[in-house]
């Protein structure tokens, strides 16, 4: 195969590369392999089915153990029968159990 030198990469690039490499445990060169197979539509798997790829991390916002989290609680979401969403969604959405009370208390 050709080996094909680019030049001129700025920081940030080189910043997200190296950051890509270390959270996904893969060698910079496939991070790079990666971007460009996908970059050109050449990829051919889709993204919805890999772990590593879930939105949490395609947007770049989430850590490794923050986009964890949020698969658990989706997770823990789908284990909720349909008649209990139903019946919190009809009472206007669940209140986080524990939420402190405002000042005052109730003026009824």
């Amino acid at each position: 195969m050709p080996d094909i030198l680019v030049r001129d990469i700025d920081g940030a690039l080189a910043e997200r590369i190296m950051a890509l490499a270390r959270e996904r445990r893969w060698s910079i060169n496939d991070v790079i392999l990666h971007a460009l197979r996908h970059g050109l539509g050449l990829g051919g798997d889709d993204l919805s089915l890999r772990e590593v790829n879930d939105i949490a991390r395609l947007a770049g916002t989430w850590d490794h153990d923050e986009a964890a989290a949020f698969r658990e609680a989706m997770q823990a979401l789908e284990q909720i029968p349909e008649s209990t969403l139903a019946l919190l969604q009809a009472q206007g959405g669940a209140k986080p159990p524990g939420k402190p009370k405002p000042p005052g208390g109730s003026k009824t």
